[in-house]
């Protein structure tokens, strides 16, 4: 099983998640309870597989790998970066994959069926994302304020929106760099997006 593999599976455990996350493949141990760990890894690994499990028992739900990836750099603990890169060799974050709870089925449908051209950046997926949603409730183009209102809504909900700002949101990107998205960017985005489905 490689790397893509992990990558799509609905149902990670922690402990799974713990050994990827420490560039250790489960699948070649025969048992995950008795791996070998060993060097810089076993304090990672300590780490990550206590606060997993601390996880997995307050909040039972399967997981996907790129959700155990948040809630460890939530907790600022220490990963091999791999899983970050391989995030960026597919072009576009992960998180994409991990189903927003705040989403309704109404809501993830109209996702689903998006027009035009939608942005690679995490940030223009979701503004997107969120104008395509008013666009189906309203029946009319959503405005900048609205996508902005939304989006500020829906901070705490999504994992890249980490903050409501004067007239925006803070977003981090796959790189974990804090960044601003005001009216202004969002009427750009909105602007190319609309002109894409022309």
């Amino acid at each position: 099983m490689n790397a893509r593999s992990w990558w799509t599976i609905p149902d990670v455990t922690p402990i799974e998640a713990t050994l990827l996350l420490c560039q250790i493949n489960p699948l070649e141990a025969d048992d995950l309870k008795r791996v070998r760990v060993e060097g810089d890894k076993i304090y990672q690994y300590k780490l990550l597989l206590r606060v997993f499990e601390g996880e997995a028992s307050t909040a039972l739900k399967p997981r996907m790998l790129v959700e155990w990836r948040t809630i460890a750099q939530k907790q600022n603990l220490p990963y091999f970066s791999w899983v970050d890169d391989f995030a960026d060799a597919m072009g576009a974050l992960a998180e994409k994959q991990a189903a927003p709870d705040a989403i309704d089925n109404t809501a993830n449908k109209a996702n689903e069926l998006t027009p035009g051209k939608i942005p690679m950046i995490a940030i223009g997926k979701l503004a997107i994302e969120t104008a395509w949603q008013i666009e189906c409730e309203l029946g009319r183009k959503a405005s900048t304020d609205e996508v902005i209102k939304k989006l500020q809504e829906r901070v705490g909900k999504e994992d890249v929106l980490i903050e409501i700002i004067p007239h925006g949101v803070k977003w981090i990107t796959s790189g974990l760099q804090e960044k601003n998205y005001e009216k202004s960017a969002c009427s750009k985005t909105l602007e190319t997006w609309n002109k894409s489905r022309a």
